[in-house]
């Protein structure tokens, strides 16, 4: 800072100056101060010229140093690790002197790509301040595929002039996790099981790893219960189901937020053996002592209110004809033998 001074005196005038009301020291024109400290200074000039006294009415200015940068830093990035949709990134800004006036400038640059400039929301105290933090909220939409680490840039400056910057950094991974499931056991030929079944699902991400709390491998179905983990989860069907049967769903999620989904099933479970009466025909023997004379049909009716029978699961053994089906078997013999009949049925279930 420098000053330049006359007197009304003329060329005999002499000066003594004062910087920031310290005692008056003998000075000469241009006067000028540097290296001084942030604040407020004054500065004052007085003359005589010989024989007289110092003129009683100094000359004074007045004004304020301010050569300190003012402080930026990103509080948070969230959320770190992002997946497609937007960041929020808050930026807190100060200055003790002249204060912030405007609010930074902040731009993302994600792998591969071009700085892009994040969209300012809002200050909160606004501005401008002096002397007090206020957080800048900003917001940034991820590009999908360029994965990998961002870097987050911030420039700005004070009433002042003085500029400052800061930097900061968040990953973006826009890829989905990978999820497969199978039953176990598997249905037999005719698509049922016939004891309880446990689907298993495998959760993996090449990116940011599967998320472990809460636990990023899940599964869900209308019925059973399972196991979520942080790589596998299970369900376990243990109930008949309806004839539909019941599918169970599986859903990976990677720290980032992207999720993948596997579906098993329908699966169809039959707990209950299927039903079988029999009648003979003619319904009473024809002969003497209990005895049939004439040839004699055995009729052997088979049902399930599940699965429904399996083909050819209604089936008799014995005697010398048979006629198997699906929901009825019928068993004849030649008049006067006597014989055992033995049913087989199978429902569709197993």
């Amino acid at each position: 800072m420098a000053f330049a001074f006359i007197s009304t005196g003329g060329a005999s005038a002499t000066f003594e100056c004062q910087l920031d009301g310290a005692s008056f020291a003998p000075c000469w024109s241009p006067e000028s101060f540097s290296g001084l400290t942030d604040g407020a200074h004054t500065f004052a000039v007085r003359s005589r010229v010989p024989g007289s006294a110092w003129d009683p009415t100094p000359a004074m200015y007045g004004w304020f140093v301010d050569a300190t940068p003012p402080t930026f830093t990103v509080v948070s990035a969230t959320p770190d690790p992002a997946g497609v949709g937007s960041v929020t990134l808050v930026v807190r800004a100060f200055d003790a002197s002249t204060g912030i006036g405007t609010a930074p400038t902040v731009d993302v640059t994600q792998s591969g790509g071009t700085p892009v400039a994040a969209t300012l929301i809002g200050c909160s105290p606004a501005l401008p301040q002096t002397g007090v933090s206020t957080d800048c909220t900003y917001s940034y939409t991820v590009v999908a595929g360029q994965d990998g680490p961002a870097a987050v840039a911030v420039s700005g400056a004070d009433l002042a002039g003085n500029s400052a910057t800061a930097s900061h950094s968040f990953i973006v991974d826009t890829l989905p996790a990978t999820i497969s499931g199978a039953a176990a056991p598997p249905p037999n030929a005719n698509g049922w099981n016939n004891t309880a079944v446990t689907v298993t699902f495998s959760c993996a991400d090449a990116g940011v790893g599967i998320k472990s709390s809460p636990n990023g491998c899940r599964a869900s179905a209308a019925s059973g219960s399972g196991v979520d983990g942080s790589t596998t989860a299970t369900w376990t069907l243990s109930a008949e189901t309806p004839l539909a049967g019941i599918s169970v769903v599986g859903t990976a999620e990677d720290n980032a937020g992207n999720t993948a989904t596997a579906t098993v099933g329908p699966i169809r479970i039959d707990l209950t053996p299927p039903t079988i009466s029999a009648s003979v025909a003619p319904a009473a023997p024809d002969g003497a002592n209990g005895w049939y004379v004439s040839d004699v049909t055995a009729t052997f009716d088979c049902a399930d209110a599940l699965s429904d029978m399996a083909p050819g699961g209604c089936a008799s053994t014995g005697g010398t004809t048979d006629t198997g089906g699906t929901t009825s078997a019928e068993h004849g013999d030649r008049r006067g033998r006597q014989y055992r009949l033995r049913i087989r049925r199978t429902l569709q279930a197993g």
